[in-house]
């Protein structure tokens, strides 16, 4: 059985699930409107420093109000699940530290394991509802 999945590869043979990384660059743009580029990319651009830190492999940067991120499937679907986040804080709370980035990116990345072993049980029960 053969499916694809947020820039991964799955498939299984007998009782072994496979996960084969399939290496394809996209680029995403995401505008930041009505919020400060200095109270959202921190000081010296410290919050967006630290997110770039997270996902080594990709690209994250900050132009005019716009953020270019360049990278594989799942890590651009990450950083925009924490750009987001960080987003409603900032539009809650009025401000953005680097506490704050590492906490959306250790919480992304749990619902992402999350995401993988549902996907990796539904393979290996089909009658699995996540």
């Amino acid at each position: 059985m053969f499916l694809a999945w947020a820039g991964f590869d799955y498939f299984y043979d007998s009782k072994i699930i496979y996960l084969n990384h399939i290496t394809s660059l996209i680029e995403k743009t995401i505008t930041l409107e009505n919020i400060p580029l200095t109270d959202f990319l921190g000081v010296e651009n410290k919050n967006i420093t630290e997110l770039a830190l997270a996902f080594p492999k990709s690209k994250i940067i900050s132009r005019g109000n716009e953020i270019l991120i360049k990278g594989e499937g799942p890590d651009i679907i990450q950083i925009t699940d924490i750009l987001n986040s960080l987003m409603d804080h900032f539009h809650q709370f009025g401000r953005v530290n680097e506490e704050n980035v590492r906490g959306y990116i250790a919480q992304e990345r749990q619902e992402f394991v999350l995401k993988i072993h549902r996907m990796a049980l539904y393979l290996w029960h089909p009658g699995f509802s996540h």
